[in-house]
């Protein structure tokens, strides 16, 4: 949960909000063990400006 949090903590810190703390524990997971994350959820489109590396692909369902 540390890692999540720190997530959290530096993207604030860049100006960017994060509505979901439970968004940077998905991140930090998929970060982990490098996976590409699914989603339709802004904060991780927002996220990737200071997490090159979480591989994620928006999709509209």
């Amino acid at each position: 949960h540390g890692k999540a949090a720190r997530i959290y903590y530096d993207c604030r810190r860049t100006g960017i909000t994060v509505r979901s703390s439970v968004d940077c524990l998905i991140a930090q997971c998929a970060l982990e063990n490098e996976l590409v994350l699914l989603h339709q959820d802004r904060d991780y489109i927002n996220m990737q400006s200071h997490i090159p590396e979480l591989a994620q692909k928006h999709f509209l369902g």
